[in-house]
């Protein structure tokens, strides 16, 4: 049931009676009534048809739409859009809302610190309560007095507090904090990310203009610790990882730049390990690395031992990336990164001993790397550096094939003791191309470096250099069957390597690019020596094309040499001749074999030739043994 009753906002008192006394009851049970009714939550409309200040009615009157009214047994609240009040509580009470007597101020912060907010406030319902938010949001604080601690990126915001008391709570204003009259940073530069070799160091950089400027770097919207200056360094170790800095003005007014995306390349290293008696029994050794772009590592050691591999991973310590590994065959391998990832070098140990080692990066499988300044044929010759007269003198050869994609490299020639020579390497991105072949069955090796360099849109006329090492152990003795050339072996002899880009030369073209001959003149020279045994051949020929090889006729020709080989595609050139002096039963044919090599603008061949050392026991030739000399054709005039 809902009543409603009329009350006016004034106070009337009337002489007892039994007027007084009828009314007296009759308020006890309207008393009664709207208890019972205010739990129902009924409201009593103040329409003035009835005054009930006659039984001890007191009303208070507050601001408007917030008015609240008390009396000796009701407590009721003026409804701001109707002339009613709603009744609060129908016991007799004296607890009034908090009054908020002082109001939290805006202040605006100069320089980072401590500053304080106060409310102050008055009830007459007991002891107050408190609880600070900070813009919505509860802060914990339940004091009068709030201290906020301004400082770079936090502090700032709008604080109010609530004041409560038993039964009614009321907030302040919001107080702004505020950084006083500091614009928002610009950036002038934004990082910028890219694909980096995985292991390297990426360096981003932001640059912006603005008041006081503190820097907050960012990784994947993750704060990094420290990293609080304009220029961040990082290990490249994930295929994908985004950058971002935070930039503030005084420390509190902010902008973020754009993410600076860094993404990894998988990269492919290889080098030579230097002669060591323990690790590679002086023959030195090919290492090869191989990094995906998540850090995975995996790796081989090339000996004339064999192979042996090992596993390790991509490790990062004080801003540097190095790789720790151990071989199938208990070599330990300890590398370290260069901050541009292009050179992995360190050691490689076992029992105690420990050999050097720096590999360059193969940069030829990075997206968008074109090899078409590079890739070709390139023939070299591998001349002896002051050898002793019981090492070959002769000069070896080889074509370096440089494939157009992934930098390998092949390289397919013949040493000056006749031994053929196969192997596969990689090309680094500024052009070394590390060497290494065992040989003899695992008594001896080449090893060394050559270099091309790189750059430029055609491989013509480009040169290669470098040097090798050239050993064969000393215990390889001579078998039945093929003639061999020094079967006791001679200690490392340095190779000089020289030459350049080949181009095969067309069908009917003169080898070595000879001119026709003028009056039956020679146009090719050839010349053959070896100082032990006293051989010095020189031979001129006329060279004539015909159809795809060459004619050749020798204009006086006394050791009998002959030309077998001329490969105008390859550039090959090989033959025999005869040696004087020797007795009816020796071997006289002596062979020859060598490479057209660009040198000085020009084609010379340069190669070996093999003579027999002395006589061969009657029925036994195949046991001769031979020593190794120089051939060199050349054309005349040039």
């Amino acid at each position: 049931m809902r009543r409603f009753f009329s009350m006016h906002s004034s106070r009337s008192t009337r002489t007892p009676s039994s007027e007084w006394r009828r009314d007296f009851l009759s308020f006890c049970f309207l008393i009664f009534v709207l208890t019972a009714e205010v739990r129902a939550g009924i409201r009593i409309r103040g329409d003035a048809a009835q005054r009930i200040s006659d039984y001890q009615a007191d009303i208070q009157t507050r601001s408007a739409g917030n008015d609240v009214a008390s009396a000796s047994s009701l407590l009721l609240r003026r409804d701001s859009s109707t002339p009613a009040y709603q009744v609060l509580s129908a016991a007799s009470s004296s607890v009034q809302p908090p009054q908020i007597l002082s109001q939290p101020q805006d202040v605006q912060v100069q320089s980072p610190g401590e500053i304080a907010l106060a409310v102050r406030a008055d009830s007459a319902g007991g002891a107050l309560s408190y609880l600070w938010y900070k813009d919505g949001v509860s802060t914990g604080v339940k004091t009068r007095t709030l201290t906020v601690s301004v400082r770079v990126g936090s502090g700032l915001g709008a604080y109010k507090c609530k004041v409560s008391n038993s039964k009614y709570a009321v907030f302040s204003r919001s107080a702004l904090v505020s950084w006083a009259g500091v614009s928002a940073p610009v950036i002038n530069v934004q990082p910028v990310g890219g694909a980096k070799p995985v292991g390297s160091v990426a360096s981003l950089s932001v640059d912006a203009s603005g008041v006081g400027l503190s820097y907050q770097w960012r990784k994947g919207g993750v704060i990094i610790a420290g990293a609080t200056d304009p220029i961040l360094h990082v290990v490249v170790r994930e295929a994908l990882a985004k950058y971002d800095c935070e930039i503030l003005a005084g420390g509190f007014t902010k902008i973020t730049s754009a993410a600076a995306t860094v993404s990894s390349l998988a990269s492919s290293y290889a080098g030579v390990e230097t002669s060591n008696a323990d690790l590679n029994s002086s023959r030195g050794a090919l290492v090869q690395v191989a990094v995906t772009n998540a850090g995975v590592v995996t790796g081989k050691i090339v000996s004339i031992a064999g192979t042996s591999t090992f596993k390790g991973s991509l490790q990062v310590a004080d801003g540097k990336a190095s790789i720790v590994g151990a071989t199938s065959k208990g070599d330990v391998v300890q590398l370290a990164l260069s901050d541009d990832g292009e050179v992995l070098s360190g050691t490689v140990a076992k029992a105690g001993s420990s050999v050097p080692i720096e590999m360059k990066r193969c940069s030829w499988t990075d997206p968008g790397a074109s090899m078409a300044g590079i890739a070709g044929v390139y023939n070299v010759a591998l001349e002896p550096i002051e050898g002793l007269l019981t090492q070959p003198r002769g000069s070896g050869w080889s074509s370096v094939g440089i494939s157009k994609k992934g930098g390998v490299v092949a390289l397919a020639g013949s040493l000056a003791d006749g031994t053929v020579v196969s192997l596969s390497t990689l090309i680094s991105g500024t052009g070394e191309i590390p060497v290494f072949c065992a040989l003899y069955g695992g008594k001896g090796s080449l090893v060394g470096n050559l270099a091309v360099p790189p750059g430029g849109s055609s491989p013509e006329g480009k040169l290669v250099d470098g040097s090798l090492v050239w050993s064969k152990g000393t215990d390889v003795a001579p078998k039945a069957g093929p003639v061999v050339a020094y079967p006791a072996g001679f200690d490392a002899l340095s190779l000089k390597v020289g030459g350049g880009y080949y181009v095969a030369q067309p069908k009917g073209t003169l080898f070595l690019g000879a001119g026709a001959s003028v009056g039956g003149a020679a146009n090719v020279h050839l010349a053959l020596i070896e100082e032990t045994l006293a051989v010095d051949v020189a031979a001129d020929a006329i060279f004539t094309g015909a159809g795809a090889s060459n004619s050749v006729r020798f204009v006086s020709n006394p050791a009998s040499v002959k030309i077998g080989t001329i490969d105008l595609k390859t550039g090959i050139v090989k033959g025999t001749f005869a040696v004087s002096g020797q007795s009816a039963g020796a071997i006289k044919a002596s062979t020859f074999s060598g490479l057209a090599v660009p040198q000085g603008g020009n084609l010379v061949a340069k190669g070996y030739a093999l003579i027999p050392k002395s006589d061969a026991v009657a029925g036994k030739t195949n046991l001769s043994e031979r020593v190794s000399g120089t051939m060199e054709m050349t054309v005349p005039g040039r």
